[in-house]
C-alpha cells in the first residue's frame, strides 16, 4: 500500500527537519492566501514550470501549519510531477498519495519529540498540530 520505509530513509536523509529550511533549500515558496479562507481548501503545492509554491490559509496555528508544509512537501519529495498540484481537504485523506503524505508529515514531526515509554503518542501527535482524524489514521499505519 504505501513505503513507510522508503518515506523514514528519505527524511533521514534531509539535511534538516526544519520545514522552513527545507523548503527554502529546495527553492519552494509559501504564499498564504486569502483566496482559500473561503474554501475547504487547507493548503495546496503547485508546481509549474519547475517552480514550486504552497499556498496555504492565512492565520492558522503555527502548529498546524507546520503540518501542512510537511504534508505539502512529502508531495513534493514522493509524488513530484511537471505541472501537477495537491491540494489538502481536512476532509479527505484516505487515498494513497495522501496516506504516504501524513505518514511523511508524523514521522519528521517525531524525529524532533521526545518518546517515552508511557509517552501518549496519540495526544502528542495532536498537541503538535496533527488532526485527529488524521493522527489516529497515521498511528494506526505505523502501530505506535
Amino acid at each position: 500500500m504505501y513505503n513507510t520505509k522508503r518515506i523514514k530513509e528519505l527524511i533521514d536523509a534531509l539535511p534538516s527537519n526544519n520545514i522552513y529550511e527545507l523548503l527554502y533549500l529546495n527553492d519552494i515558496d509559501i504564499i498564504e492566501s486569502n483566496k482559500l479562507i473561503n474554501k475547504k481548501l487547507e493548503s495546496q503545492i503547485v508546481i509549474v514550470n519547475k517552480e514550486a509554491g504552497i499556498y496555504i490559509k492565512p492565520n492558522l496555528d503555527e502548529m498546524y501549519k507546520q503540518f501542512l508544509l510537511r504534508h505539502e512537501f512529502a508531495h513534493y519529495l514522493l509524488h513530484y510531477e511537471e505541472d501537477k498540484h495537491y491540494n489538502f481537504y481536512l476532509s479527505r485523506f484516505k487515498n494513497k498519495s495522501e496516506l504516504e503524505a501524513n505518514l511523511f508529515s508524523v514521522i519528521s514531526l517525531l524525529k524532533d519529540l521526545d518518546i517515552y515509554e508511557d509517552t501518549n503518542v496519540l495526544e502528542l501527535l495532536i498537541n503538535n498540530g496533527v488532526p485527529e482524524q488524521i493522527a489516529i489514521q497515521t498511528f494506526e499505519a505505523l502501530k505506535l
